[in-house]
C-alpha cells in the first residue's frame, strides 16, 4: 500500500468533507507531511489540495493496526477526540485485504472550510505515520496504542 487509505469517515454537520479513498502522501514546500485530497460535498469535486496534518488537524489519535482489534476489545472505550470511530473501524480493518505488517492506523478530527468538525480514520505505512506524528503538536496527539496499566 502506498500513501494513506481513509477507511471510515464522520461527515461534518454541514459543508465539505474528506471522503473515503486512497490518497497520496507528500510533503509541503516547507517539508511538512501532507495528504493530497479533494474536498467532497459540492456539486463538483474541488481541486487537489494538501491536508497538512500538523496544522489542519484539531486532534490526532494513533493506534498500531496490529493491536487495533485487541485494544478495542480489551479497553472498550473510545479514543479521546475520536469517539467510537476506532471501534467501528475494527470491522473495516479486519475485512481489509491489505498487508497488515508495517501498517499503523490513525484518526484525525479536522475543521472543514465552513468551520464544521469532521473526522476520518485511516491506515498508512508505519514510516508515514511516524513522520506525521513527529510534526503534530503534542497537545493534539493521543497515542492509545499502548496498553493501560
Amino acid at each position: 500500500m502506498e500513501g494513506i487509505r481513509v477507511v471510515l469517515i464522520a461527515r461534518p454537520e454541514r459543508g465539505k468533507y474528506i471522503p473515503e479513498g486512497n490518497y497520496g502522501y507528500t510533503k509541503s514546500e516547507d517539508g511538512s507531511p501532507a495528504m493530497r485530497f479533494r474536498w467532497k460535498g459540492t456539486l463538483r469535486s474541488g481541486v487537489v489540495e494538501l491536508f497538512l496534518v500538523a496544522t489542519q488537524s484539531q486532534r490526532f489519535g494513533i493506534i498500531e493496526s496490529k493491536n487495533l482489534a485487541h485494544i478495542v476489545k480489551a479497553v472498550k472505550k473510545p479514543v479521546p477526540g475520536l469517539g467510537v470511530l476506532p471501534q467501528i473501524a475494527v470491522d473495516v480493518w479486519q475485512a481489509s485485504p491489505m498487508k497488515r505488517e508495517g501498517i499503523k492506523a490513525f484518526g484525525v478530527v479536522y475543521l472543514n472550510p465552513e468551520g464544521h468538525e469532521g473526522s476520518f480514520f485511516a491506515v498508512a505505512p508505519s514510516d508515514v505515520v511516524d513522520e506525521i506524528v513527529a510534526v503534530v503538536p503534542p497537545g493534539k496527539v493521543s497515542d492509545d496504542s499502548k496498553p493501560k496499566e
